[in-house]
């Protein structure tokens, strides 16, 4: 019984550090691969084509006036745009793209998943709202102890002290006296 237990416990630790990850491969795996063999049979929508224009900087490159087919991906703002078709137009790459929606559901879908598994402070203190100006400081020992100020700490020589209590008010009056204002003159 116990075996059993240990075996299925096992199993869901094992599921949890891979099997989500495998999963989402290979559902996005599919989903490329659906979206691309809809791509080669020309099954679109020529209104829901995207076009991206990237200046080129590259001498002597043959630009073309036609399109020609192509592979890739490319995100912009979290959606995923496939690749349709291409261009060099002038000093322009022009790249025909479609949103791909499927695929950055299951992308958005997979980030969440890993946000829940692996973020655990979060999901405790989601509640509390964070200032962009707050942060931790971390304080010694030595900030909240007053050994510094116990008088027990010190050896204290009360004759020493009685004739300094006389010397220091008198030098304190005899500096005072002595400053006077800058003296006045032409600035050279």
């Amino acid at each position: 019984m116990k075996n059993l237990v240990s075996i299925i416990l096992l199993n869901v630790l094992l599921f949890n550090l891979f099997g989500y990850g495998l999963v989402s491969y290979f559902m996005d795996s599919k989903v490329t691969s659906e979206f691309q063999a809809k791509l080669d049979k020309n099954h679109y929508a020529v209104k829901d084509l995207i076009l991206l224009k990237v200046p080129l900087a590259l001498p002597y490159v043959d630009g073309s006036v036609n399109f020609e087919k192509t592979d890739g991906t490319i995100v912009i703002k979290g959606i995923i745009y496939q690749y349709v078709k291409k261009r060099i137009y002038k000093d322009t790459l022009e790249v025909l793209c479609l949103p791909n929606y499927a695929r950055t559901a299951i992308q958005k879908a997979r980030d969440q998943i890993t946000k829940m598994a692996y973020d655990f402070d979060n999901l405790n203190n989601s509640k509390k709202p964070v200032s962009p100006l707050s942060h931790k400081i971390k304080h010694s020992s030595l900030d909240f102890t007053n050994d510094h100020l116990n008088p027990n700490n010190y050896n204290w020589d009360f004759d020493r002290l009685r004739y300094n209590s006389l010397i220091v008010p008198s030098l304190v009056s005899i500096l005072l006296q002595g400053i006077d204002h800058p003296p006045e003159g032409r600035i050279a």
